[in-house]
């Protein structure tokens, strides 16, 4: 087979038996694509976009433009081009031999952007399908965050120099030394029920490394396993839940997405229903987050379904105002990781000030100089200095937003999740009936059986290999009596009427089993 040099990123044909080092197909867990998309990689040339963003001045002004002065007729233009040349996960799938049995149904996770000193090669022969050629260029841009020759792009894509033009009008990218440099990630979201989404997000933070714009503007999220685990777990149970009633029978279902980051709750909400008389509502504090949810609404069709709403969940006028409406689903992907204060970038912070209730931690210590030098999380990371201010404050809510028989779906991590200390009123299933108050309701939550120790998780937030860092988290940690954490999920059904006698919440907590698989947010863990 011959080998064509294409610029910055080769070409080659793939083969049934896979790529460099003969990856198995029947046990595709995530190491092993992870593995497989690593092999591929060299340090000889480096076409990642990390640098290249760094060192480019007019990347800020186009970061920060983002989703500003949009024409429409170009979303529409783009959704088409996408559409054409099948930009979804099943198709990205088969670029890297991942068979169409595998465990990965909603989206290419296992996929990680190249850090810099990385080069790719994506695999294409001399006589490829145009069609081909464009998803193997869009995904090395837009999902492996790959620099590509302008030459490279505008020959191996079917119309290039127009698709470039409408890339460089939407802000996707940006042109550095002739190469074609990605400002965002596009990320392919295969619905089961037949629906094919694509979700904008910014880049993934060992790409972008920063987590905020200005002093109100943070990056949005990109789609991570937790944002899957939702949408993989609500889909499994919204067929029951419609057929037992749990949706209104005319007039289309009310949704309301609290932290949304880029909607991707609410837009595949949306397309599961099926149903055009449903709208949404997705609320977030961060408007650069609002402007992604409606450029990602327009681009999958939902934009005139879709209102945005600014809100901060800390600010007590905001929650007031959230309560004018009553809705079917409440869905929420809140920032939970429980951040020291001098790690909260400007953003996080500015949010927090004056809205933290709990007591706990202060938010004025660090100085701006020194957490510019640190790794620091931002407000679509950061969840306060126990984890939970906004997870708090979605579950204090939702009895109010929620029509009789509504859902509240959340994914976060819990703290403190241990079964075996359920009385404990510090223990997650206590907090969560405590926040509900004495509302009706009946609900499951669910965490991992083996969840990760105060001190795993210290050096897991903590830089690579630097102890005095981890002492830092695990001190903040023990301070906020947080002993354990664990990823997990939470669905609770609002009940008006007589079915709970208590008028309280009724609430178990599963167990995901411990399983070579993952936790119970990973993509291929059918124990979960």
């Amino acid at each position: 087979m011959l080998r064509r040099a294409v610029g910055v990123v080769c070409f080659l044909l793939p083969t049934t038996s896979g790529f460099a080092g003969g990856f198995r197909h029947d046990n595709h867990d995530e190491s092993q694509l992870r593995r497989r998309v690593h092999s591929l990689k060299s340090n000889s040339d480096d076409t990642s976009a990390s640098k290249r963003i760094a060192n480019s001045q007019a990347s800020l002004g186009l970061l920060l433009d983002f989703g500003q002065d949009v024409d429409d007729a170009d979303i529409v233009k783009l959704a088409s081009l996408l559409k054409d040349f099948s930009y979804c996960h099943s198709s990205i799938k088969r670029i890297f031999n991942v068979p169409t049995t595998s465990a990965y149904p909603f989206g290419p996770t296992y996929l990680k952007p190249l850090s810099p000193g990385d080069a790719f090669e994506l695999p294409m022969g001399e006589d490829i399908d145009p069609k081909l050629a464009s998803l193997q260029c869009f995904t090395a841009l837009f999902l492996l965050s790959s620099c590509l020759e302008i030459k490279t792009f505008v020959e191996a894509v079917h119309c290039g120099h127009e698709t470039l033009r409408l890339l460089l009008r939407l802000n996707l990218v940006f042109v550095d030394g002739g190469c074609i440099v990605p400002l965002v990630h596009l990320f392919a979201l295969d619905i089961p029920s037949g629906d094919n989404l694509v979700i904008v997000t910014d880049l993934h933070p060992n790409v972008l490394r920063r987590t905020s714009f200005s002093e109100t503007e943070g990056a949005v999220m990109y789609i991570g396993p937790d944002s899957i685990s939702l949408v993989h777990h609500f889909e499994a149970g919204i067929k029951k839940f419609k057929a037992n009633g749990g949706w209104p029978q005319s007039g289309g279902c009310n949704v309301l997405d609290l932290c949304t980051g880029s909607g991707i709750q609410a837009l595949a909400t949306m397309a599961m229903l099926r149903d055009t008389n449903s709208s949404s509502v997705v609320a977030d504090v961060n408007d650069r987050a609002l402007r992604f949810a409606r450029f990602n609404a327009k681009l999958n069709g939902f934009g005139k379904r879709l209102r945005t709403c600014q809100v901060n969940l800390l600010d007590e006028s905001d929650r007031k105002r959230l309560q004018a409406e009553k809705y079917d689903i409440v869905l929420a992907n809140p920032p939970f990781i429980p951040t020291p204060p001098s790690r909260s970038d400007r953003p996080a912070l500015l949010v927090r000030k004056g809205g933290d209730d709990s007591g706990k931690g202060c938010y004025s210590s660090g100085s701006d100089q020194n957490r510019s030098q640190m790794q620091t999380y931002g407000l679509f990371s950061s969840g306060g200095v126990d984890g939970e201010d906004c997870l708090r404050s979605v579950i204090e809510l939702a009895p109010h937003l929620l029509n009789d028989g509504g859902i509240l779906a959340i994914v976060s991590e819990f703290m403190n999740p241990s079964s075996e200390d359920e009385q404990n009123q510090n223990c997650a299933l206590q907090k969560i009936c405590q926040w509900w108050g004495s509302n009706p309701g009946v609900g499951m939550y669910f965490s991992n059986e083996l969840p990760v120790s105060a001190k795993i998780y210290a050096e897991r937030r903590a830089i690579s290999n630097d102890l005095e860092e981890a002492a830092l988290w695990l001190t903040h940690l023990k301070d906020m009596n947080i002993k354990e954490v664990s990823p997990g999920l939470l669905f609770i059904i609002a009940q008006k009427g007589g079915e709970n006698d208590n008028k309280n919440l009724l609430l178990s907590h599963r167990i995901v089993p411990k399983s070579d698989r993952g936790s119970i947010w990973t993509p291929h863990n059918k124990n979960a």
